[in-house]
């Protein structure tokens, strides 16, 4: 941690010290730094590296935006529209190119104001707002991974569809009071009451849109075929809420080199047979799993063609 003369995140104890490496964000000590590292390292690097710099225009706010299919948040830079309300000259922020929708059709995208942390029981200073789409779109039925993987490591999964996008306000923002805003950028501290809000919610605040099981393979290995009586292939169906699809890096390295989307995972093995180590042999899984990197070359994958 860097030095500083701030408050603590957590405990709100004087003279914490920053991350070393955003900057964003104080601890008081290691332990109430590592509460918040399984979340903070999502978005730590990505902040830090992220040129403030290159900001495109004086009408551009910094935001965080949270991808469909990658497992961790972006940094982003949204675009301020002037316009008018009720004759009074204002300005909005225009999130649809992170949704998926025009500028036509940012209507169809919903809005929820955060001024208030209900896991901290804590009261924001400031706003902030999250945006997701709130009509029926072809990927709403696919789980945010980035999500998914955030609320994963605190053992649930939370099942929000689509991209979502969130950006901040100076001061409280008083729902259904026509008033001036004005935007600010995010920081690391906005990302946590984020990350508490979007692991929270109980109903998600989004179109409710079931998705089906995925059906899988399950390729029993020996105790499960010669102990508990499963077949050699087996077809399963897999829950939306399984860990797979959330965990980072659970992608066959074989299936990556010759590029089809398939993911592993391993299943914890059977209380009559875990104490015999020759059943958890699994030849086609091993197959399947065979590593394409030599940690002897460094960051290479392959050698020469041939595999690790």
């Amino acid at each position: 941690m860097a030095g500083s003369d701030s408050k603590c995140f957590f405990c709100n104890k004087s003279g914490a010290r920053s991350c070393s490496k955003c900057h964003s964000i104080s601890y008081c000590s290691t332990r109430c730094q590592k509460k918040d590292w399984s979340t903070h390292k999502l978005l730590c690097a990505s902040f830090a590296s992220f040129d403030i710099s290159s900001r495109p225009t004086d009408e551009h706010v910094r935001a965080i935006f949270f991808p469909v299919n990658d497992p961790r948040p972006q940094m982003v830079w949204l675009h301020l529209r002037c316009g008018e309300n009720e004759g009074t000259k204002c300005q909005s922020v225009d999130t649809s190119p992170f949704l998926g929708l025009d500028e036509n059709n940012q209507k169809d995208s919903r809005t929820d104001v955060i001024s208030y942390n209900h896991v901290l029981h804590r009261k924001l200073s400031n706003s902030i707002h999250v945006s997701f789409c709130n009509s029926p779109r072809h990927d709403e039925s696919v789980a945010n991974k980035s999500i998914a993987n955030m609320s994963a490591s605190g053992g649930n999964i939370h099942f929000w569809q689509g991209p979502v996008t969130s950006y901040g306000s100076n001061g409280t923002v008083r729902i259904g009071i026509a008033e001036e805003i004005t935007y600010r950028d995010l920081d690391m501290v906005d990302f946590r009451h984020i990350v508490d809000y979007l692991t929270e919610s109980r109903d998600h605040r989004i179109p409710h849109t079931i998705r089906p099981n995925t059906v899988g393979v399950r390729i029993n290995c020996v105790g499960d075929r010669n102990i508990c009586d499963r077949p050699y292939l087996e077809l399963i169906e897999v829950p939306p809420t399984d860990s797979i699809f959330a965990e980072p890096n659970t992608d066959s390295d074989i299936a990556s080199c010759i590029d089809l989307p398939i993911l592993t995972r391993r299943y914890p093995p059977h209380p009559s047979w875990n104490n015999d180590r020759r059943n958890y042999d699994n030849v086609l899984a091993t197959f399947l799993n065979l590593s394409c990197y030599d940690p002897k070359l460094g960051t290479d994958r392959l050698h020469n063609g041939e595999l690790g």
